[in-house]
């Protein structure tokens, strides 16, 4: 359905003349002879080449960059003690307070055995000096009791 004012309109009027212009020219596909022209495989074959070569190029650079990382990863470093390090000080350390908490323990119990062997000695001289001072006394009770005056 076309509006009654396309014919006063000039932009369908310019429409209307190309589409009866098209109508008139064949838009059929006309093959060319590709025997005619000369062959293009040469200059194919050439960009083919060319890629070629750039893939190449890009796998040297790779290969190039692998290799500069393989010496770099196998150069070796002080952080890659860290861990074996750490860990032997960690070891050493619970080795050496564990030793030491042995060597507490067995000097505390050689302090307290000798300790008692000083407490039973000083005993029986508090004992000796206990009986010494009571025969002192006994003895003492058994002078005369105008002895004081």
């Amino acid at each position: 359905m076309r509006p009654q004012t396309c014919n006063l309109n000039p932009v369908w009027r310019h429409i209307r003349k190309q589409s009866t212009h098209l109508s008139k020219t064949t838009t059929q596909y006309v093959p060319q002879d590709p025997l005619q022209y000369p062959s293009q495989r040469h200059i194919i074959q050439s960009r083919i080449d060319q890629i070629n070569d750039q893939i190449k190029q890009q796998e040297l650079k790779s290969l190039e960059k692998k290799k500069k990382q393989e010496k770099e990863d196998s150069k070796v470093r002080i952080s890659d003690f860290s861990r074996p390090l750490l860990n032997t000080f960690l070891l050493a350390s619970l080795v050496y307070f564990g030793l030491q908490y042995a060597w507490w323990d067995l000097e505390r119990e050689k302090i307290i055995q000798d300790n008692e062997i000083l407490v039973s000695k000083l005993e029986r001289d508090i004992q000796l000096l206990v009986d010494e001072h009571l025969d002192s006394q006994r003895k003492d009770n058994k002078k005369s009791w105008y002895r004081f005056w």
